[in-house]
């Protein structure tokens, strides 16, 4: 039920949007060519954008514009676009579940929807023109992970090294990792390789460059979903800080856990990022 409400919320959003003329590019005039199989953006749906304001702007130094559209908001860091956020509203039926949705470069939209279909995986959002970002399409794989499509209309952000508080990895929380794979890598051409002490942790590369993770689940009721990574300098001080702006902590640094650079945290109104140093 949950699943279907943030999904419902995309259809809207992205069919508004549609109509009144776009979202915001994701490009800028340094745009690159088309980067397939880089994720380069994201945008946090939300029901509490004055409290995703607030949280993420202490946490990680974010400023936030408003566009034309009043439920659409630019977030940046260090004056560069770097995300976005719609603005759903309060559910009175109770079944929020706002989420970070991350958008994968791919070179044709229509062919990787038939590939999710192939694989039995949902097309939330048939593909959709909403220049000038692009033309974007809203996807779960066959595992039930939400993720984005986008071909750009000015081409991709270029690469750059992950700064404090910028954008640092995008992981698959998935169940059947070789599936997963085997899926991805048909989708966008990735390799792939093990990494970690005891290699159990996937590394998803184009062109010997790293552009995803894939970590397996091992409890079952949790569903399989792409997490977006913020890039800090010290895991701990930011968990200590989340309670007190009204956030949560999922998953506190441990030793364990790659050696305690780690957290995942939740925001005001429950939507999952992590961060790591």
């Amino acid at each position: 039920m949950r699943h279907f409400w943030i999904v419902g919320a995309l259809i809207v959003a992205l069919s508004g949007c549609a109509g009144r003329g776009g979202l915001p590019a994701i490009s800028s005039s340094d745009a690159s060519d088309r980067l397939a199989g880089k994720f380069i953006w994201r945008d946090l749906l939300t029901e509490n954008s004055e409290g995703a304001k607030s949280f993420y702007g202490e946490l990680f130094g974010w400023t936030f514009r408003p566009t034309d559209d009043s439920k659409y908001t630019l977030i940046l860091h260090r004056g560069r676009p770097i995300a976005g956020m719609f603005s759903t509203g309060q559910d009175t039926r109770d079944i929020n579940e706002s989420q970070w949705v991350s958008l994968l470069s791919v070179s044709d939209v229509d062919d990787a929807v038939r590939q999710v279909r192939d694989d039995n995986g949902q097309v939330h959002v048939a593909p959709v023109d909403v220049s000038p970002r692009g033309t974007v399409a809203v996807v779960s794989d066959s595992q039930g992970a939400l993720l984005a499509f986008v071909k750009t209309t000015n081409g991709d952000p270029p690469d750059r090294a992950a700064v404090i508080g910028g954008w640092l990895w995008t992981e698959l929380w998935a169940h059947e990792v070789d599936r997963a794979i085997t899926f991805y890598g048909q989708l966008v051409g990735y390799s792939h390789e093990a990494a970690g002490d005891k290699g159990d942790y996937t590394v998803l590369q184009t062109n010997d460059v790293p552009r995803a993770g894939i970590l397996e689940l091992s409890r079952k009721e949790i569903r399989p979903h792409w997490v977006p990574y913020v890039r800090v300098d010290n895991a701990q001080a930011i968990a200590d800080r989340v309670d007190d702006l009204g956030g949560a902590v999922v998953v506190a640094p441990r030793d364990d856990l790659r050696d305690g650079t780690v957290a995942v945290i939740a925001d005001p109104s429950g939507a999952v990022v992590a961060v790591q140093e």
